[in-house]
């Protein structure tokens, strides 16, 4: 009994032992990993749900920013870095420089510098980067792609692989244009962006001046298909739907261009009517000689409301006739174009004189819009006169103090002939007159005054007489004036002057400005019939086929191309304004 017992009651063996120990241990081990992995993708899961997070609100941000913002440019890294290179006029949404947080720099006045707020928080072993490029397939110039990326990174801090990007496309709502400064070599990293109305920034002042010069003949009182009449002006007339494309309901708040334009803070804008001349202030007189068209400063209320008046009391040259007469409405586009050069060469010396200096280190980008619904009737020259004064021998003789003389009859012959085209500033000396009839020259009676009491015929023939006792010579009763140069409006108002000489010097001096740089010119033909005339002064002004509108054309429409022109001009002042580099 004692033998079987001991037998049955044996311990464990040593390799029994170490198999339960090791098996025990892998149980253990998988247990712990499976803990570790559950934590460790609870935190991942965190982590990853955090970064989304953050993007959305910078998505939504960004979204915000370019949306309502006047004024939005994607800009390359030159731009915003080192952090002196920011424009202190601008804020800048960026990376941060070691890349972990996607920021705002916005300027502080006070401390002088830009000032980070955060917009997506920093994550542990994530680098992010921004990029921003137009999007040139959208109708119209509002609209800006952009994309977000979050990198993984290793332990030195260097991206490895693109863990996250974000991509989309949106469009401004208060900003005319989104400008994209960047170049494939240096594309666009961050996005300046401001709220005020600006577009300029601190390191060079950009200013735009605009001249309208607008046709307000007689036949601007037609319909745009011509019909109505010229004398009085509908709804429907031409003049009457082209301020409607300036200033809208005529309000401050109004949808037209010069609203358009009044958003900008160095916008200026002068307004040229022109129909006999482009005299100011009325095309039809020299009522003040030394009169000079205003240069308005549209983003100040008070000029643009200024403006606004002035626009709605344009009207067309036919409107009273009891006035201005019959024939007074014609189109002396020539004269137009010179007053709107001279605006142009004078304003910097003209907004000194107003108590505005434009200094030389301010960039001025000069544009001009032409309107014009005829062809050109009138031009504005100088012509010489001379004197080929003469007498004639009346066949009687008469006797005066007891003496015979032979009566002769003095006429002041004046020759006249175009001398050249009427270039320099300033308006018209004269009123009206097509043609200039010098006054009659002097009696004189051996060179000498006579005082008795000869005297005119007509304006233009005086009584000469000749003593009977000077055999066979003749004594000079009249004097022969000196030539002399006068300013003359040639044309009737009706006919049409073809390639006109006045248009083409007056482009050459257009053509010439500032060294040749030109002024940025945009036509409108606001009538059936108009292509050769508007090709000829496009070609003599430099304006490019592009911008050379007319209504014989598909699917003109006159709002829209103004507010077409005034985006492309917006487009081409921003591209030099907006942020610059400061150093």
């Amino acid at each position: 009994m004692k033998k079987k017992m001991k037998k049955n009651t044996h311990g464990f063996t040593l390799v029994e032992v170490i198999l339960a120990v090791a098996l025990i241990s892998l149980v253990i081990i998988l247990s712990s990993n499976m803990l570790i992995f559950g934590t460790n993708s609870q935190k991942m899961t965190v982590k990853e749900y955090s970064i989304q997070s953050d993007l959305r609100r910078a998505i939504e941000q960004t979204n915000e920013l370019i949306r309502y913002s006047k004024a939005v440019f994607a800009v390359p890294e030159s731009f915003v870095s080192p952090d002196s290179a920011m424009d202190p006029g601008w804020s800048y949404l960026m990376v941060s420089p070691d890349g972990k947080r996607i920021v705002t720099m916005e300027y502080d006045d006070g401390l002088k510098t830009h000032v980070e707020k955060v917009v997506a928080e920093e994550a542990e072993g994530i680098l992010y980067a921004l990029s921003f490029d137009k999007d040139e397939s959208a109708n119209g110039d509002t609209v800006l792609k952009y994309k977000i990326h979050a990198y993984n990174s290793d332990g030195a801090g260097n991206k490895t692989d693109e863990k996250i990007v974000y991509e989309t496309t949106i469009e401004t709502i208060n900003a005319i244009q989104v400008v994209d400064k960047g170049t494939d070599s240096s594309p666009s990293i961050a996005l300046a962006f401001r709220s005020d109305g600006q577009t300029s920034g601190k390191g060079k002042n950009q200013i735009a001046y605009i001249t309208i010069i607008m046709d307000i003949s007689n036949s601007m009182n037609n319909t745009p298909s011509g019909g109505g009449s010229s004398d009085s002006e509908t709804t429907n007339s031409r003049v009457a739907k082209v301020r409607s494309a300036l200033i809208g309901d005529g309000t401050s708040k109004g949808n037209g261009i010069i609203q358009l334009f009044s958003k900008e803070e160095n916008v200026f804008i002068s307004l040229v009517p022109f129909a006999n001349t482009a005299n100011y202030p009325s095309p039809h007189a020299n009522s003040n000689p030394a009169g000079q068209h205003p240069i308005y400063e549209v983003y100040k209320d008070s000029d643009l409301n200024s403006l606004i008046t002035t626009i709605k009391n344009t009207k067309a040259d036919g409107h009273d006739t009891k006035k201005y007469g019959s024939g007074q409405g014609g189109t002396n586009t020539g004269d137009g174009l010179r007053r709107a050069y001279y605006l142009h060469d004078t304003f910097r010396t003209r907004m000194s004189a107003m108590g505005t200096p434009i200094n030389d280190k301010d960039q001025v980008h000069h544009y001009t819009i032409l309107l014009v619904d005829g062809v050109t009737t009138f031009e504005t020259e100088y012509y010489k006169y001379d004197d080929n004064g003469f007498y004639m021998d009346s066949g009687r003789n008469e006797t005066f103090n007891k003496k015979t003389y032979k009566r002769f009859n003095w006429n002041t012959d004046w020759k006249s002939s175009k001398k050249s085209d009427f270039l320099p500033d300033g308006n018209m000396g004269l009123d009206y007159l097509s043609s200039y009839t010098p006054p009659s020259d002097a009696l004189e009676i051996n060179g000498a005054p006579y005082e008795g009491t000869i005297n005119y015929k007509d304006y233009n023939w005086l009584w000469g007489w000749s003593n009977e006792g000077y055999s066979g010579r003749i004594v000079e009763y009249g004097r022969k004036n000196n030539s002399l140069d006068r300013m003359v409006l040639t044309g009737n108002g009706s006919s049409t002057i073809n390639n006109s000489s006045y248009v083409s010097s007056v482009g050459s001096k257009i053509q010439g400005f500032e060294d040749s740089a030109g002024i940025r010119s945009y036509i409108i033909g606001y009538a059936s019939g108009l292509t050769t005339n508007i090709n000829y002064i496009g070609d003599k002004i430099g304006t490019g086929a592009a911008y050379r509108y007319k209504f014989d054309d598909p699917n003109f429409n006159l709002d829209e191309i103004f507010k077409n022109i005034a985006t492309d001009i917006m487009a081409d002042f921003w591209l030099a304004a907006g942020p610059q580099i400061v150093k």
